[in-house]
């Protein structure tokens, strides 16, 4: 049996969400050197980056988590597993389910901050009326781990594989850290030099110089 196609989408909605989280954790969860690199470079800049990773992070989590039937809309989400699980009548229907509802209870609070803050406005939130509960990049790894158990569930079930989910990208984060450092580094030499000149300048210009 194959895989069917709304499995495969699934997967690279799950590998792109992983290519955020990566992103983020390399820029902003490095470690401290890194976090005083950004700041010394474009503090708000990067801060910038850092909340727009983090509304496509939430995003990309909670519409794996929207129902499958929503009006008149169809969503590609989790929950179109369950519909997939009983038409092909799979033996580990249970332990899919298991893993849905874990990864969906995980994300409680992601979805919250999608529906009030990140893909709508809520009033009362916004007024700070009403308080979200707050998470952070565990639970958004935490869920998407889940997801990606679920997805390799099946296909190990199906094809014997599983997958990472770990998009290979040679230009990402990292090659920007780089050349920011050689940035910062070759802008300390220069100042050490012209510092270094300008003390020999005062040092020449001193009455004493030639005594």
């Amino acid at each position: 049996m194959d895989v069917p196609k709304e499995v495969n989408q699934l997967k690279n909605d799950l590998i792109w969400a992983r290519h955020y989280l990566n992103q983020y954790k390399k820029l902003f969860l490095h470690n401290q050197k890194r976090t005083d690199l950004l700041n010394v470079t474009a503090p708000r800049f990067f801060r910038d980056i850092q909340m727009m990773f983090w509304d496509e992070m939430t995003v990309s989590v909670a519409r794996l988590m929207d129902p499958h039937i929503q009006k008149a809309n169809r969503n590609l989400s989790l929950n179109v597993l369950l519909k997939l699980a009983k038409e092909y009548e799979w033996d580990f229907e249970n332990e899919l389910i298991d893993l849905i509802d874990k990864s969906k209870k995980k994300s409680m609070p992601i979805i919250a901050r999608r529906m009030k803050l990140t893909a709508h406005r809520d009033l009362p939130t916004a007024m700070g009326e009403v308080e979200l509960d707050k998470f952070g990049i565990e639970e958004i790894e935490k869920t998407l781990d889940l997801v990606g158990q679920a997805l390799n569930l099946i296909y190990l079930n199906v094809t014997n594989e599983t997958w990472s989910w770990n998009l290979i990208a040679d230009h990402d984060a990292d090659t920007l850290v780089h050349y920011l450092k050689l940035g910062v580094v070759y802008q300390e030499m220069n100042d050490m030099e012209y510092d270094w000149k300008k003390d020999n300048e005062l040092r020449q210009n001193s009455k004493y110089y030639n005594a």
